[in-house]
């Protein structure tokens, strides 16, 4: 459990770098996070990314939404990466 736990935080943390890279853009699309999984060598299509970012989202590691249509992660304004100890 404690491993799948760490798996998310890396996650989240990837994903936050991605975040800066944009210049902290409230909206990012799936494709820049799964160039940025594929530099990790995580091999993953954009459904796996989709999947992968609402875990992060449902379990409150990452504020905002997914624009399935866009494709496209949007982010909240206020806080979008909570800290780890703020999350469950």
């Amino acid at each position: 459990m404690l491993l799948e736990k760490c798996k998310f935080l890396a996650h989240r943390n990837l994903f936050k770098r991605v975040w800066i890279c944009s210049r902290k853009s409230s909206q990012i699309p799936l494709r820049d996070i799964q160039k940025a999984l594929a530099l990790c060598h995580v091999k993953a299509d954009l459904d796996e990314v989709e999947c992968i970012l609402a875990n992060l989202i449902y379990r409150s590691y990452i504020r905002g939404y997914l624009s399935h249509g866009k494709r496209m992660l949007v982010l909240s304004k206020k806080d979008p990466f909570p800290t780890a100890a703020v999350v469950k």
